[in-house]
């Protein structure tokens, strides 16, 4: 992965969220390019921690002076998340694609979502830092994060459409099942290290 490929890819995501019909083009969809779109979670993951550190600095603020909060934990979660949530829905897809009619669109399919996940997450993290900054309140910040996920959701339903050629219906069904694989990730992730049971 190197800078051109960075800038290539990540102007195709944009593309791609605005709707242009020529946005797959700017997507390496070769067996090498599909692996390399991987490594997308090293931009990811700054930005990810961003969010993490606000997720902390919100439950901190909220605890009780008697609550044990362990950041060895937390830490664990957060990170058994951002992985888990890169690589299953990939996996579960490449798992069926050939059952749901979509292996031919399969490679574009992941390697626009790996890429435009740089793009999806960055507002988040612009909102955390809001937050880990006290320059609004985290009621303030309700309406901004509403409006961060629906961008998502419409990044991902334009990825299904374009890399799929899928109708409205079955793109928003990809939405929805990416959704809820992430949701159910960050459930367990949570759970198994205790996170759940924190005050939020």
């Amino acid at each position: 992965m190197d800078r051109a490929e960075i800038e290539r890819s990540l102007r195709g995501a944009w593309r791609l969220f605005l709707g242009r019909p020529d946005a797959l083009r700017f997507f390496d969809t070769s067996s090498d390019g599909f692996w390399r779109s991987f490594s997308a979670i090293i931009l990811v993951a700054p930005l990810y921690a961003l969010t993490a550190l606000a997720d902390r600095h919100d439950i901190l603020t909220d605890a009780n002076p008697t609550d044990d909060f362990g950041n060895g934990p937390f830490w664990a979660a957060k990170a058994l998340t951002l992985v888990l949530d890169w690589v299953t829905l990939p996996i579960l897809l490449g798992l069926i694609a050939n059952f749901i009619g979509i292996r031919r669109g399969y490679p574009a399919y992941v390697v626009a979502r790996n890429w435009a996940t740089v793009l999806m997450i960055v507002p988040f993290a612009a909102i955390a830092l809001l937050d880990l900054f006290g320059v609004a309140s985290a009621n303030l910040l309700v309406l901004p994060s509403l409006v961060a996920l629906v961008a998502t959701f419409r990044m991902s339903y334009e990825i299904a459409r374009k890399s799929l050629g899928a109708s409205g219906d079955v793109a928003v069904a990809f939405v929805a099942l990416d959704f809820l694989v992430s949701l159910a990730i960050v459930m367990v992730a949570n759970r198994l290290f205790g996170i759940a049971a924190l005050p939020q």
